[in-house]
């Protein structure tokens, strides 16, 4: 008896969408939050839905579900957590670390003379020159290479944490 030979299939190159490094989240149109209804068979879901892919395997995801779901949600490529033994949390702490002194010495300098430096009024200027893509700032934490600090969004009182970090 005489083995039947498997069809040879060439090894493909794996698209781009499927790098092992990222992943696909519904992400909320308004609040541009992770959908309370994220799971894995609505974002596969929604992918066959958005592709106009309505054959084969695709029949048999919930393809109603997710037509619900994309006209208030979009489909995001987010970066898994926790890669390279490093997370991105602990990468945004360090770049956060080496970036306070030079994000001191511009708000002093922008900081009218009449007015006493605080710690919550700087914490906030830090939050929203972050967020302005044209700021000196943002361009410095672009070039550094402070990709998670900037992803990240951190809020004023994460601000405020990593200067009572450096302080004791």
């Amino acid at each position: 008896m005489t083995k039947k030979k498997t069809p040879y299939h060439p090894v493909q190159k794996v698209p781009s969408y499927l790098k092992k490094d990222q992943h696909w989240v519904l992400v909320n149109k308004r609040t541009e939050k992770v959908s309370s209804s994220n799971n894995w068979l609505n974002v596969l879901a929604a992918t066959s839905v958005e592709n106009n892919d309505y054959s084969g395997i695709a029949t048999l995801l919930p393809q109603a579900k997710a037509q619900k779901l994309l006209p208030n949600n979009r489909l995001v490529k987010k970066k898994q957590r926790g890669l390279n033994n490093k997370l991105s949390a602990e990468k945004s702490r360090e770049q956060a670390k080496l970036m306070i002194p030079m994000l001191a010495d511009i708000y002093g300098q922008k900081l009218p003379s009449h007015k006493q430096p605080r710690r919550n009024d700087f914490c906030e200027w830090v939050v929203t020159t972050l967020k302005d893509e044209y700021s000196i700032v943002r361009k410095y934490a672009d070039n550094q290479g402070y990709d998670e600090l900037i992803d990240a969004k951190r809020n004023v009182r994460w601000w405020l944490d990593q200067l009572n970090k450096m302080q004791s």
